[in-house]
């Protein structure tokens, strides 16, 4: 698939989310624009979960600290590794509709005074 338009880059800070990040992943990879550049911060994490997205989704350039920087430090991290116009920070207890980010650009496209846009949808239940 070829991408146009704005580069864009996706961060997820991870702390021992191993059992999380497929779900996470599967839905990225389904995206009906693809991001540009998926970046996962991971926060000194003992599940494993390094080696297990490097085998599993080798698309995704991961950040191993060897300290616990906490979520706004491996965001900042993350971002500091970014090349992306456009970036997206999403928990790595998420998984996104297929068309989350072509819909998040398309109303960032729209209207050049917004700097940020959400999109809220919960399919799964957290009870």
């Amino acid at each position: 698939m070829v991408v146009t338009g704005p580069k864009v880059s996706v961060i997820i800070v991870n702390y021992n989310g191993q059992h999380l990040l497929g779900e996470l992943f599967d839905s990225l990879a389904k995206q009906t624009r693809p991001a540009d550049q998926v970046i996962m911060v991971d926060n000194a994490s003992v599940d494993n979960n390094v080696k297990y997205v490097q085998a599993h989704f080798n698309w995704v350039k991961v950040i191993a600290s060897k300290v616990n920087t906490g979520y706004a430090e491996g965001n900042n991290i993350g971002l500091a590794n970014a090349s992306g116009d456009y970036i997206g920070l999403l928990n790595s207890d998420t998984a996104v509709d297929a068309c989350w980010l072509a819909e998040l650009i398309k109303i960032l496209d729209a209207d050049e005074s917004l700097t940020q846009a959400t999109l809220q949808r919960f399919a799964r239940s957290f009870v």
